[in-house]
């Protein structure tokens, strides 16, 4: 809700259009920093990302990966492709709930083929909460306005 209140001082100062930069947008703003990306400071303070990443979840359980699309032709796929080539990459997958959720659904598919990609903050507080189901799992830190660095998955989610 911060951003949302200081949309009238975000609009006279940048004017009423969509952000056209990286930095200066309505959560920088409202949050006093308004030359950063909003990850950036998301990153700056740890008690705000924690909540950021439960509030994630939260969505994630209100809106879930699995139930929703048929990923047995993967299963297939995995199958028939090299041990080290990545079957899932999950683009900004927080703590992993979608692909937890997936290789629940499709427990054929092989969980140390995952791959969990986020922000540098994030990925290390995954890393701290240790959970179990995710210890195969590899864990990417990724700048989301860069390239993508794993190529050649059998398969991309977010």
């Amino acid at each position: 809700m911060v951003p949302f209140f200081h949309l009238e001082s975000y609009f006279k100062t940048y004017g009423r259009k969509e952000p056209q930069t990286l930095n200066h947008q309505p959560c920088s703003f409202a949050l006093g920093h308004p030359d950063k990306p909003f990850f950036e400071v998301l990153g700056m303070d740890k008690k705000h990302l924690e909540r950021f990443i439960i509030g994630m979840r939260v969505v994630e359980s209100g809106n879930p990966a699995s139930g929703i699309y048929d990923f047995s032709w993967l299963v297939d796929k995995a199958k028939s492709t090299p041990a080290e080539r990545p079957v899932f990459v999950d683009v900004g997958g927080g703590q992993g709930q979608a692909l937890l959720s997936i290789q629940e659904e499709f427990p054929e598919l092989p969980i140390d083929r995952f791959v969990l990609e986020d922000l540098p903050e994030t990925i290390e507080a995954v890393k701290r909460a240790d959970i179990p189901r995710l210890k195969e799992v590899a864990k990417v830190p990724i700048n989301f306005h860069a390239e993508q660095p794993i190529k050649g998955e059998l398969s991309y989610i977010r």
